[in-house]
């Protein structure tokens, strides 16, 4: 396959696409699980995407995580965070403090306040905007206290204060997000008055 001209290579790789969606999860698990070790990105990528999809292992979890110490992947480390199902059998404080996305670091977090409330609430001082973005997707009422905490503490940053309206109204959350915009509103009204 190796002296493939490039649009042969794409048009194999969509086949190879379409052969493993048709397959039983087991067989093309193992099928996608070997594409990650392929020199060709778009083989991978095929990997990766088909793996998000039916899920790994916790112990290819863990190989994820030792494949991205090789090699830097940042593939490996996400694929690793759209499985919340492993995250109890890894190193989740490695993977958030790894990720380089943003989003991802919040899917991370997402997932714990599922399977491991307590260590998801450590990442609200650390990560306070992904932890308000993770319980904005979670849509978890339970956590508005933690919430409006973080948002009293930084409101002052508009980043974040945008990101907890939007989970304060994920959650139904009205005297929270009222109270928010409240200290906004003091702390940045315009000595002018102009309205917008």
């Amino acid at each position: 396959m190796g002296g493939l001209l490039s649009r042969d290579r794409r048009r194999l790789d969509t086949r190879i696409k379409a052969l493993l969606r048709a397959l039983p999860s087991e067989l093309s698990r193992e099928i996608a699980w070997s594409l990650l070790e392929s020199p060709h990105r778009s083989r991978r990528e095929v990997g990766y995407k088909l793996l998000a999809k039916i899920g790994v292992s916790a112990t290819q979890a863990a190989d994820l995580i030792n494949r991205f110490r090789g090699n830097q992947d940042q593939s490996a480390l996400e694929l690793v965070a759209h499985n919340s199902s492993v995250l109890a059998t890894i190193d989740f404080r490695y993977l958030v403090d790894s990720l380089a996305e943003p989003y991802w670091k919040a899917r991370v977090i997402e997932g714990l306040i599922t399977d491991n409330r307590a260590a998801a609430v450590q990442f609200a001082d650390t990560h306070p905007m992904q932890f308000a973005h993770a319980v904005g997707r979670s849509r978890d009422r339970s956590l508005r206290r933690v919430l409006s905490t973080l948002a009293k503490e930084h409101y002052t940053d508009l980043e974040f204060a945008s990101m907890c309206v939007w989970a304060f109204g994920c959650l139904g959350a009205a005297r929270e997000l009222a109270a928010l915009v409240r200290l906004v509103r003091k702390k940045f009204s315009s000595p002018i008055g102009t309205t917008y």
